[in-house]
């Protein structure tokens, strides 16, 4: 009984040993590489010991890098490969794994959040499956990884780095294997290349290859790539509102490689903004609401800035606290309550008793627009009416910090005569109904 046992126990045994053959698996980590190139560092997160490509969040500067083993330490033979690593919401960095001999895959990180996000702080540890490959014993492992910059704006960006922790390679069988089919090569089937397209026209974009990806940059918008879409045929609205060269860039990427193609943008000209109040010969009142109305086209116009020019365009001063979108509240209608005065770099402006104000609506798109819309002609603000003062009624008030005196000379009515001083800006003196004295600062022009 016990010999049979015994000889149970064995086979058993033989049979795991047996199982276990093909399914070891072999964990090379990134903290264990024999070396690297580039830009690569530590930058554990996730909770893993990751590496991954320097940031530079002051300029947006894309780098690039390599790690790798010198010697794979498994035996011959087919392994399943995985690539750990830490996706990120803001970026979908590329990356490269490859041996001596083959690339096992190349391509673009998923985000954490499914899309791009450049408002969360998610990460994820997960790993990618780079499928079966012949591997032998001996051959140089290596990981290329680059950084990209889509969120955040000059002195301020955020990215995704390639960050990675781990490759896994499970053995699925010894010895070689036939060679496998070969893999079609990435490329742009359609449009043609050399095509003009339309801005905002929907158009098919058709490739080949295996694991396609598509994206696009367009060279002004200061967005870098945007993904499309994957498959070999997808469909996609070519954007609006791209300035000078007018070009679009088609990016398709793929497990064998990626293929490019630059198109001209047939520009529909504007104009996309239209100013509908105030047009110009208005006269409003200090403390009145004036609604600034205007009209776009939300495919081209997104977001803007409202300015007012106390000057005749001397000086233009924005007057909305915000950037102004499509999502908001105050889309093509914000409300303005008028001010006595306006201030701006330093310097005081009068608003009331002004009939030189105008109003511009800009797109809003840094550092320049190339889109805006302005009052047909000046609007005013009336001079509020003083009651009855003394008929030598004087007033001396002092400016800080140059110490200069003013002085103001009303009328029996009220209304300012004359103003004497030694700079260019000084303080309207007038009384209210009720006997309270009010000082409105102004600016001599």
């Amino acid at each position: 009984m016990i010999s049979k046992l015994r000889i149970s126990l064995v086979v058993i045994v033989g049979l795991i040993a047996g199982m276990n053959l093909f399914a070891q698996t072999i964990t090379l980590k990134a903290d264990d590489r024999d070396d690297l190139s580039g830009y690569f560092q530590k930058r554990y997160t996730a909770g893993v010991n990751s590496w991954g490509i320097k940031g530079e969040g002051k300029t947006g500067e894309v780098h690039e890098g390599k790690m790798w083993f010198n010697s794979f330490p498994g035996e011959n033979g087919t392994y399943k490969v995985e690539f750990g690593v830490v996706l990120e919401p803001d970026g979908d960095p590329e990356y490269e794994v490859y041996s001596s001999s083959k690339t096992f895959k190349k391509g673009k990180y998923p985000y954490s959040t499914g899309s791009r996000d450049c408002n969360s702080s998610k990460t994820t540890a997960t790993h990618l499956n780079l499928g079966e490959h012949d591997i032998d014993k001996g051959e140089r492992i290596t990981v290329w990884g680059k950084s990209v910059y889509y969120c955040g704006h000059s002195g301020s960006w955020h990215g995704a780095y390639t960050r990675w922790f781990e490759l896994k390679f499970t053995k699925v069988s010894s010895g070689t294997n036939p060679p496998p089919d070969p893999v079609a090569q990435t490329e742009i089937t359609a449009p043609p290349a050399g095509s003009i397209v339309k801005e905002g026209e929907s158009i098919t974009l058709k490739g080949k290859g295996e694991n396609l990806m598509w994206s696009y940059d367009a060279n002004s918008d200061g967005l870098g790539p945007i993904d499309i879409g994957t498959g070999t045929q997808v469909s996609f609205v070519v954007p609006a509102g791209v300035k000078s060269p007018n070009e679009l860039k088609l990016i398709l990427t793929g497990t064998n490689g990626s293929d490019e193609e630059t198109y001209q943008i047939d520009v529909v000209q504007g104009p996309f903004i239209t100013l509908t109040n105030p047009t110009g010969g208005e006269t409003y009142d200090v403390g009145q609401t004036l609604d600034i109305t205007w009209h776009t086209e939300e495919s081209r116009i997104t977001d803007v800035n409202i300015f007012l020019t106390p000057n005749l365009g001397t000086d233009w001063i924005q007057i909305n606290d915000a950037t102004i979108n499509t999502g908001s509240s105050s889309w093509e209608k914000f409300a303005w309550r008028i001010p006595a005065t306006i201030e701006h770099e330093g310097k005081v402006f009068m608003i009331e008793g002004n009939d030189e104000l105008l109003i511009k609506v800009q797109d809003y798109e840094p550092p320049s627009s190339d889109f805006i819309s302005i009052s047909g002609d000046v609007f005013s603000v009336a001079q509020r009416q003083a009651t009855e003062l003394s008929s030598s009624a004087v007033f001396t008030s002092s400016i800080a910090p140059q110490k200069s005196q003013v002085t103001v000379f009303y009328s029996v009515q009220g209304r300012k005569v004359r103003v004497r001083s030694n700079k260019l800006r000084g303080i309207y003196v007038t009384k209210t109904p009720k006997g309270v004295v009010r000082r409105t600062p102004f600016v001599r022009q």
